[in-house]
């Protein structure tokens, strides 16, 4: 029997890394952005020639999510705006 073993890795960001995000797209329909206090993920499922469900989930270490006074929406509500501006923008371009 194989042993098992949880290992911690603590990331070290410098000064400009702890600015950056990472995006990444994976097809057919993942995009994955990395920030350096949390991962956030699309996916997107079309449902016609004319709608798509888009489906966003954010990941966060485990040590903020275990503060009592932890609260995501710093970056669920920034998303959700971002988001609805981008998918007008979008929808205004497939119009003409």
């Amino acid at each position: 029997v194989a042993e098992r073993r949880q290992v911690r890795v603590d990331p070290i960001l410098d000064e400009r890394q702890a600015r950056e995000v990472i995006y990444l797209s994976i097809l057919p329909n993942l995009l994955l952005s990395l920030h350096p206090d949390y991962v956030m993920t699309h996916v997107m499922t079309p449902l016609g020639v004319d709608r798509t469900h888009v489906e966003c989930a954010w990941a966060f270490p485990k040590e903020a999510l275990e503060k009592p006074d932890f609260d995501p929406s710093y970056a669920v509500d920034f998303w959700d705006l971002t988001n609805r501006q981008d998918w007008g923008a979008c929808e205004s371009v497939q119009r003409g």
